[in-house]
């Protein structure tokens, strides 16, 4: 849900995380010099959420790497 997304946006700036590092991911802006280190921040921040919540984001985003 929209709510479990914003966990994880909160968690992600909570780990230092930026809204450009944000857009860059989301965006898959390969121009962005830090994408790979956001990403990492962001599964980082993912892998921190608990409960059902980050039961959520771990297996959204776990789909999207295996499709892509």
């Amino acid at each position: 849900s929209d709510q479990d997304w914003s966990l994880l946006a909160d968690a992600f700036t909570n780990a230092g995380g930026t809204v450009a590092e944000m857009n860059a991911i989301a965006n898959v802006s390969q121009e962005f010099e830090g994408l790979c280190p956001a990403a990492a921040k962001l599964y980082g921040a993912a892998l921190s959420l608990q409960g059902e919540p980050g039961r959520h984001i771990k297996t959204a985003l776990l789909y999207e790497v295996a499709k892509n």
